[in-house]
């Protein structure tokens, strides 16, 4: 196996917003959500062996909290959704500390970290351009988190010109260092 790809289930890391700040994380409510049996430790758990097989290894976002949402009333599987501005910092807490409680309880860090197809919205859409700015604003927060996690340039679908999408984040020397 050359690299693998697991799931980041933030919905379920987070079903709800743990606190009102985004500078704090509130560990009692977040590990709860880590029980035996549930999809969530299962996740950790494939992580770990993975890991432990000495396989790379790129770990992703398919859907967020519904709360992360600009349109959080939407059911789940509604494609194109976005993230607005004022809950940017809450996304980074939410994708950092659920980073942090694998390493800190699972031993396991993922060696790159995206969207699934955000060039066209599957779950999250990010524009080529909001897609540069997302690499540079997680990858220095999951730097100043301490964790090796990189970030994986335009993880996007479709036979032709997709590659395009990763041009704005490829030509800034500050996305390509995360």
């Amino acid at each position: 196996i050359a690299w693998a790809r697991t799931e980041m289930t933030l919905d379920e890391w987070e079903p709800q917003n743990d606190d009102a700040s985004p500078e704090t994380i509130n560990w009692e409510y977040l590990k709860q959500q880590d029980k035996d049996g549930s999809n969530l430790r299962r996740e950790f758990e494939l992580a770990r062996q993975i890991q432990d097989m000495g396989v790379p290894y790129v770990i992703s976002v398919w859907h967020l909290p519904s709360w992360l949402y600009n349109d959080p009333n939407q059911p789940k599987g509604t494609s194109r959704r976005t993230v607005p501005a004022e809950k940017w910092q809450e996304l980074l807490e939410c994708i950092g500390s659920y980073l942090l409680h694998a390493k800190q309880q699972y031993g396991v860090e993922p060696d790159l970290f995206c969207f699934n197809e955000a060039n066209i919205g599957v779950y999250v859409y990010f524009s080529p351009e909001e897609h540069r700015e997302a690499i540079k604003s997680i990858g220095a927060y999951l730097e100043k988190l301490g964790l090796k996690t990189k970030m994986l340039l335009a993880d996007a679908t479709g036979p032709r010109g997709t590659h395009t999408y990763a041009i704005p984040a490829s030509e800034d020397p500050e996305a390509m260092k995360t």
